[in-house]
């Protein structure tokens, strides 16, 4: 699968296909699958969670969320 060619033949023509009036039906279904299968990774409770594991409790002297629920919020503040 080569990106260049998959820009060339497939992407860029979708964007700048129009009809009569003035829309870009195939670039906006393209839009729409790609949100329907991605949108999932980028929403703001993954990044809460990830935030959280990553940064918060390693910074707070914690190993996990698990060990927050098991020592109760005491230990996370």
């Amino acid at each position: 699968m080569d990106l260049y060619r998959i820009l060339e033949d497939e992407v860029v023509p979708q964007y700048y296909e129009v009809d009569a009036a003035g829309l870009h039906h195939r670039w906006i279904e393209r839009m729409r699958r790609s949100m329907a299968t991605t949108l999932c990774g980028f929403s703001t409770t993954r990044m809460l969670h990830e935030y959280t594991e990553r940064l918060y409790l390693p910074a707070a002297g914690i190993a996990s969320a698990g060990e927050v629920e098991s020592e109760g919020l005491e230990a996370a503040r």
